[in-house]
C-alpha cells in the first residue's frame, strides 16, 4: 500500500522490555482506516484530513508523537517508523482534530478531550480516534478509527393524524448537545452548547417529503439520567388549534437506546415521530409543547 509522503524513521536505543531476543529496530507501518458507513455529503463520513499518532513503549514512555496536518496529507493516511522488539506498544491515534496533541504522558493522553467550537464543526472531517494495545513491532498495523460523534436520523410519520391536521416541520435540533468528547475512552459529556446541532429550511426538504433528516452530536453516555434530546418544531393547523405567527408546536424526546440514555460514538440512531389523532396528546407539556398554538 502506498503510504504518506510524511515518513519518519526513529532508531530507539533503549533496553528491550523483556531483556531477551533481538531488539530491532523493526520497520513498522501504521495504516489508518476511517470506519465504513452510509454515504453522506454533509459531512463526509470517511474523510481523514489530518492525524496524530502517539506511540508508547511497554514502560509507558512516549517514544514518538507525530502530527500530520492537512497541508501534508497524501491520498492515503499512513505512517512508517522503526520500533524495537521485545515488548508491546500502546498506540493512540486521532484524526481530524486540526491540531497536534503534543507529548503527553500516557495517563494524561488517555484522559484527553476534544472541544468543539460549534456543533457542526466537521468541515474537515468528523473527529475520530483509536486506542491500540499490545502492538507488536514489524509489518503493517491496521488502525480502525471510530467516529467520536453519533448520527441521529429523524423521520415523521403523519399517517395516523386526523384528516384535518396539517403538520410541517420547520426546525429539528439537538438539545443539550455536548461541546466536548473524550478521545480514547467512552464517557459522559460534561460541557454543552447553549444551542445544539440544528437543521432548518431546505435541509428539511427530505423530511417534509416523507423521508428523514440527519443530525450529529458528540458521544454522551449519561446512563439512566435523561440528557441529550431532540426538539422538532412544526407549523400546525387543525380543528384543535393553529400555530401562532412565528411560533410552533414542539415535540421533544430524549435520545438513547437499549434501556438507557446513552448516545454512543460511531453509532447511528433512528427515530420515527408518529403523532396520533390531533397530534397534541402527551402526558406532560415538555414532550408536546402546545404553547405556540392558538
Amino acid at each position: 500500500m502506498k503510504l504518506f509522503k510524511a515518513v519518519a524513521v526513529l532508531f530507539i536505543s533503549i533496553t528491550s522490555c523483556t531483556g531477551e531476543g533481538p531488539v530491532g529496530p523493526f520497520h513498522t507501518s501504521f495504516c489508518l482506516h476511517s470506519p465504513f458507513m452510509f454515504k453522506s455529503l454533509d459531512p463526509d463520513p470517511v474523510l481523514i484530513s489530518d492525524f496524530n499518532i502517539l506511540i508508547y513503549n511497554c514502560f509507558g514512555v512516549l517514544e514518538e508523537s507525530v502530527y500530520v496536518p492537512e497541508r501534508e496529507m497524501g491520498t492515503e493516511a499512513g505512517y512508517e517508523t522503526e520500533l524495537l522488539a521485545g515488548g508491546d506498544y500502546t498506540v493512540l491515534v486521532a484524526a481530524n482534530l486540526g491540531y497536534a496533541l503534543g507529548k503527553p504522558e500516557l495517563e494524561q493522553a488517555l484522559e484527553l478531550k476534544h472541544f468543539f467550537a460549534y456543533p457542526d464543526e466537521y468541515s474537515h472531517g468528523i473527529p475520530m480516534a483509536a486506542l491500540l494495545e499490545n502492538v507488536r513491532p514489524g509489518g503493517v498495523v491496521e488502525v480502525r478509527l471510530e467516529r467520536l460523534m453519533a448520527a441521529v436520523d429523524i423521520s415523521l410519520d403523519t399517517d395516523y393524524l386526523d384528516p384535518d391536521v396539517q403538520m410541517t416541520p420547520v426546525e429539528v435540533r439537538i438539545g443539550k448537545c455536548p461541546s466536548s468528547v473524550r478521545l480514547f475512552s467512552p464517557g459522559k459529556a460534561d460541557t454543552f452548547f447553549s444551542g445544539g446541532f440544528v437543521r432548518t429550511g431546505r435541509e428539511l426538504d427530505d423530511l417534509n417529503r416523507g423521508g428523514k433528516v440527519r443530525l450529529y452530536m458528540p458521544e454522551n453516555l449519561s446512563g439512566d439520567i435523561p440528557s441529550s434530546y431532540i426538539e422538532m418544531k412544526t407549523a400546525y393547523h387543525g380543528s384543535s388549534g393553529h400555530s401562532k405567527p412565528g411560533e410552533y408546536l414542539v415535540y421533544r424526546f430524549y435520545l438513547g437506546g437499549d434501556g438507557s440514555y446513552d448516545v454512543c460514538r460511531n453509532t447511528l440512531y433512528s427515530y420515527v415521530v408518529r403523532p396520533m389523532g390531533d397530534g397534541l396528546s402527551s402526558e406532560d407539556g415538555w414532550r408536546v409543547d402546545r404553547g405556540g398554538l392558538d
